[in-house]
């Protein structure tokens, strides 16, 4: 059952993979994976790394003319690293105060 001296379960496979699963063993991969160590943000807690991480994607848009492909690793370190309920709110925030900010602001 994995009491304490138990042997330990094969943690190499998802449950999912090769269990008739829909799940590849690249799509557990990608599944599993977040961001590489970032000696600014060396403590557990990674709110700021996701603070920074989604105003460096902002930051970059703005200056990249909107390049999605350019900026992408951003987006995918936040997305990797905020709560879903923080990027939801956060994003409609943004759209909110655009609909009243005047054109010099773009």
């Amino acid at each position: 059952m994995g009491g304490f001296g138990s042997k330990p379960k094969d943690k190499t496979k998802h449950p999912e993979v090769g269990a008739g699963g829909d799940i590849t063993e690249e799509e557990v991969a990608k599944a599993l994976t977040t961001t590489s160590y970032d000696p600014r943000f060396p403590n557990q807690n990674q709110t700021r790394n996701c603070y920074q991480n989604y105003l460096d994607y902002h930051r970059c848009l703005k200056v990249k003319d909107n390049d999605e492909d350019f900026c992408g690793w951003y987006k995918w370190a936040y997305t990797q690293l905020c709560p879903k309920a923080w990027i939801r709110r956060t994003n409609g925030t943004i759209r909110e105060t655009e609909e009243y900010l005047p054109e010099e602001y773009d």
